[in-house]
């Protein structure tokens, strides 16, 4: 009996001590995309056009500031040929938008443009880069900057998380819930498969942004949680007790407010979130996974 009392214990142990937590990061102005660097540093983005630099123990910095390049920024990047050089989404309400290239001294240079109101992206294995905009649109975009429409479909209904893996871009429609991948091998009809659906939504914003890592994708929610979809398509609530806050600790007791941007630390054991107008970036750590594969 003493025997089992202590393998119980230990059993509850273990168990605290791998589960994930989450805790703050650091407090920086940031609401909108969020990137990882290889070396930890973490670069986040608002939609005051200012770009910020985080170290890996969380002293904050502005990279870019007042720059006619930087314009409500929404998603930020690296290339997994960029070194480090950041790609930055800008999609102003009044005029189409471009992606920007951000050098590690700040200074930007445009990448791409005519875009409406660009969202989500994400790279392939290739270097080549992916664009959802809200027209229905997937961009694919090479490596001199050239484009071309891979896909428009209603299906996606105003695509804006984009992740990458294993062959497949995943898209995650801002205001439904549901997930879809297409094959991303040269194709004149690319079918758009639907791959999961996350439950739980509030209204108007559903899915926010998303990333690979661990094996699996990570996506912010309008229902204040980040949710974890396995390859297989089954999703789960990997943070946030669905009750707007601010509250660290244990990931499935803390509280998120509006959580949006997300980024994988290379790891594979740590995520990082920021949460739209509550100027903090939220570490969620724990995954236990294997490193990111982009």
């Amino acid at each position: 009996m003493k025997k089992l009392v202590f393998t119980l214990s230990l059993f509850l142990i273990l168990t605290i001590l791998h589960a994930q937590k989450v805790s703050t990061f650091s407090k920086v102005p940031s609401n909108a995309g969020i990137a990882v660097q290889k070396n930890g540093d973490v670069f986040v983005a608002n939609e005051d056009n200012v770009l910020y630099k985080v170290d890996k123990n969380g002293r904050s910095e502005v990279l870019v500031s007042n720059s006619p390049l930087i314009s409500r920024a929404i998603m930020i990047t690296f290339s997994p040929f960029s070194g480090d050089t950041l790609y930055v989404t800008n999609a102003p309400l009044d005029q189409l938008g471009w992606v920007v290239k951000v050098a590690p001294d700040g200074s930007c240079k445009k990448f791409t443009d005519g875009l409406a109101l660009p969202t989500g992206m994400a790279f392939d294995q290739e270097g080549i880069m992916y664009v959802a905009d809200h027209r229905n649109q997937i961009w694919r975009v090479k490596r001199d900057g050239s484009k071309e429409v891979m896909i428009n479909s209603k299906k996606l209904n105003r695509p804006h998380g984009l992740a990458w893996a294993d062959g497949f871009l995943y898209v995650a429609s801002a205001h439904n819930g549901h997930i879809y991948k297409i094959a991303t091998e040269k194709s004149s009809q690319p079918e758009v498969q639907h791959f999961a659906y996350i439950d739980g939504l509030k209204e108007p914003w559903a899915c926010g942004h998303m990333v690979y890592s661990d094996g699996g994708l990570y996506i912010t929610n309008g229902d204040d949680r980040i949710h974890r979809i396995d390859m297989d398509g089954k999703s789960k609530v990997l943070a946030g007790s669905g009750k707007k806050g601010y509250k660290n600790g244990r990931a499935n007791k803390a509280q998120f407010t509006a959580p949006n941007g997300i980024g994988a630390g290379m790891d594979g054991n740590s995520l990082y979130v920021t949460e739209y107008k509550q100027n903090k970036i939220r570490l969620i750590q724990g995954l236990d996974g294997t490193k990111r594969t982009n």
